[in-house]
């Protein structure tokens, strides 16, 4: 399934247009215009928790190949628990940004970044979703780069991540961003990704990796 988003540019939006009512640890920084491939403009900022729906309807936008990636099977809609757990976060240990456009005049998702602490380390599990029509123009890697830092400054020392070993275009991608490939002992088919991110700078254009969170 696709997604037919209006890819002309975007007017500027500020804080101030996402309503008063933010979260107090909301990182309004975070929040800005990006100029990805071909000139094209999205808005990048952090996940709301009154972004449900709007998320959700990203999910059921992609393909049913991207979401397999995306949650390592073939999930079609999130129960409402597990939304609500994606799009309730803190910012801190567990953070999402998303890349939103417009289509006939209204706001949609078309991108997400995500990690989550494992709050037994030091350590994150990584997470890009990009829809389909939206591949390729530099927007997942965009996120990553934005969202490494972030998570570097949160005191994230690893990202990690699990992939399909058929998903030959993430493997590679994941491989030139940095992250070390491994089997996943036990468990056919899947790759372990992972990242040191303490001492090492935000990633350079060009790169980019994905896996799933759980």
């Amino acid at each position: 399934m696709s997604t037919h988003a209006s890819r002309s540019g975007l007017p500027p939006l500020s804080v101030g247009n996402l309503s008063d009512k933010l979260p107090s640890s909301y990182p309004h920084e975070l929040v800005e215009i990006v100029e990805i491939a071909n000139g094209q403009r999205v808005t990048v900022r952090p996940l709301l928790p009154r972004d449900e729906a709007k998320f959700q309807a990203f999910l059921n936008g992609l393909s049913d190949a991207s979401r397999t990636h995306r949650f390592m099977g073939g999930l079609r809609e999130l129960p409402l628990p597990m939304l609500q757990r994606l799009t309730q976060i803190d910012y801190r240990s567990h953070m999402a940004l998303v890349a939103e456009t417009q289509r006939d005049g209204r706001p949609i998702i078309i991108a997400e970044a995500r990690y989550a602490v494992d709050p037994c380390s030091d350590s994150a599990e990584l997470a890009v979703a990009i829809t389909d029509d939206w591949q390729g123009l530099g927007l997942a890697k965009a996120l990553l780069r934005r969202l490494i830092g972030h998570a570097a400054a949160a005191g994230v020392r690893r990202l990690t991540g699990e992939t399909l070993a058929s998903n030959a275009y993430i493997v590679h991608l994941a491989s030139t961003a940095g992250f070390s490939i491994m089997p996943v002992p036990g468990v056919a088919g899947v790759l372990q990704l992972s990242r040191n991110i303490a001492s090492q700078s935000p990633l350079a254009p060009g790169q980019v990796a994905s896996a799933a969170v759980h």
